[in-house]
């Protein structure tokens, strides 16, 4: 079920004001403008059980995004963080204490159950409707008692936390080109595996990401790199591809994950805050801190030499004897070329014999063999299905040959008074030349590969050798603003005290209780807007 619609009667006129006495709300509320809906799957069934956790609620806290785009070192992005929810719950009656047997909730009070937290405020524009807005939608990920029965935290994390403990394989599979939001999409819902006996890879529906996405495969540009493979967190995979592209992700306030091209720059603004609005204590990191007079990235120059060339072959026989099963890995090899990259597997050959030498009863026919390709080498499983014992005396492998050349492409900028250089590794960054030996040779296809890194480069330098704002702004009282805004919005901020007249994107947003469940303060960090540099 979606979480329960709170009905609000407005009765009273409160009208909160600045610390300076100035109204800062200007529409009727009653006594609490804010109504909470708190619902949990805590019977596991998938769905958000109908009761509201809300009436028990003490104080809350949130945060979801991070607060700096870029490492302080220069190494990189920052990755993103697990958004967190912590609330402190009444437990006067043992209600969320998971030993007491007479709780309602007695065997049912775990991590893992999914949740949803929202917020409802009387409408602006009519006394008898409201507002209601997502605040977060996650898992509960920890249950802390204080004293006996007294209170109880729930820790809550957002759909981060999924992708970080969930991995991801995808086997080095030679790809036409596609979008970032094709490939993103694939980690959220499946991953590759190659098929032995069709010699082909297939999709496999591994897990599906719980909260859905609001993203469509549209949302990237198609000029991408088209060999790639991963083996770790998905979190980490979903890192590579967006930073790679210089595109955004992020999870939404009602569970969904979100993305957006970097080339998505001429959206309008969503709202326009100004100082009148915002707390005093409006703070600016220094502008050297997010400078940059080089940007270094590194990556590889791929060759890619066709299909169905020998990439691997036993040097030494293997004994087998009936019944046994005995397993080993070969290396990619081509020619000269050591520790290869096989993009794909095309074909097996196999032979065994009675002796190690190839002479005796052939027993080829009776060995079954399984393999798991990776990125520089394969794995085989074989088993002697036969009543003979022997050798496997060769073993070879057919496929799609790739060198990997470490590659390194250095931007730089003399309009700044600051040296320092930002450097960006990622297996994303790639320029391979298909159909040649050559990868200095230029072709339609290194061409596309050598434009869109560079415009990675020329994009970054571009943004980071100029001096910029990045605020962080606080709110409280500003209900409809602080709970309507998502992170990667666009805002524009206008502040005559620091001379700001800009727009931003929203990268954190952090609120949090404090003299009571009515009087919510938001922290949101800022970026400056990232405009594309298109390279050739």
């Amino acid at each position: 079920m979606a979480l329960i619609d709170y009905i609000l009667n407005a009765e009273d006129a409160d009208v909160l004001t600045t610390e300076g006495g100035d109204p800062i709300l200007a529409f009727q509320v009653n006594n609490e403008p804010l109504t909470y809906g708190f619902a949990v799957d805590w019977n596991g069934d998938s769905y958000l059980d109908d009761v509201n956790e809300s009436e028990r609620v003490l104080k809350w806290s949130t945060s979801r995004g991070r607060e700096r785009i870029f490492n302080p070192s220069g190494n990189g992005f920052n990755p993103y963080e697990i958004g967190r929810l912590t609330v402190t719950l009444d437990n006067h009656d043992g209600r969320y204490n998971p030993w007491n047997t007479e709780s309602p909730l007695y065997g049912n009070i775990m991590p893992g159950r999914n949740m949803q937290f929202k917020v409802a405020l009387y409408s602006s524009t009519s006394t008898f409707e409201h507002d209601s807005y997502f605040v977060f939608t996650g898992t509960v990920t920890d249950i802390q008692m204080n004293g006996h029965n007294k209170t109880a935290n729930l820790i809550c994390e957002d759909g981060w936390r999924f992708l970080a403990d969930k991995n991801y394989y995808r086997e080095p599979l030679t790809t036409a080109s596609s979008g970032v939001a094709v490939e993103i999409n694939r980690i959220l819902t499946y991953d590759i595996h190659w098929d032995y006996d069709n010699s082909s890879y297939y999709y496999n529906f591994h897990y599906l990401y719980p909260f859905g996405r609001a993203f469509s495969n549209g949302a990237s540009s198609t000029d991408l790199a088209r060999h790639w493979w991963w083996d770790g967190p998905a979190k980490g995979g979903i890192e590579m591809l967006t930073f790679g592209s210089l595109g955004r992700s992020w999870v939404k306030a009602d569970g969904r994950f979100d993305f957006a091209d970097f080339r998505e720059s001429t959206d309008a603004a969503v709202t326009t805050l100004d100082e009148d609005v915002l707390l005093d204590n409006i703070y600016m990191p220094m502008p050297w801190e997010n400078l940059r007079s080089e940007v270094i990235l590194r990556g590889s120059n791929n060759v890619w030499y066709g299909t169905n060339k020998t990439v691997a072959t036993l040097s030494d026989p293997i004994k087998i004897d009936a019944g046994q099963k005995v397993e080993f890995s070969l290396d990619y090899e081509y020619d000269e070329l050591k520790k290869i990259i096989c993009t794909k597997v095309t074909g097996v050959t196999i032979s065994a014999f009675a002796n190690a030498d190839g002479t005796g009863t052939d027993i080829s026919a009776s060995i079954d063999e399984t393999l798991y390709p990776s990125k520089n080498n394969v794995r085989i499983e074989a088993v002697n299905r036969g009543l003979t014992n022997g050798y496997i005396t060769a073993f070879t492998i057919t496929g799609e040959p790739m060198a990997e050349i470490d590659a390194r492409w250095a931007y730089e900028s003399t309009a700044t008074f600051h040296n320092a250089t930002f450097e960006l590794d990622n297996p994303w960054l790639t320029i391979t030349a298909v159909g040649t030996t050559d990868y200095i040779s230029e072709t339609s296809t290194t061409l596309d590969d050598r434009a869109r890194i560079n415009t990675v480069g020329n994009t970054l330098i571009s943004y980071l050798s100029t001096a910029k704002p990045y605020p962080v702004i606080q709110m409280q009282g500003r209900y409809a603003t602080q709970f309507s805004l998502e992170l990667e919005d666009k805002i524009t901020l206008t502040s005559g005290t620091l001379g700001i007249n800009d727009d931003f994107r929203i990268s954190k947003i952090a609120h949090k209780s404090m003299t009571s469940t009515q009087d919510i303060q938001t922290t949101m960090w800022l970026y400056p807007v990232l405009t594309p540099v298109e390279s050739t």
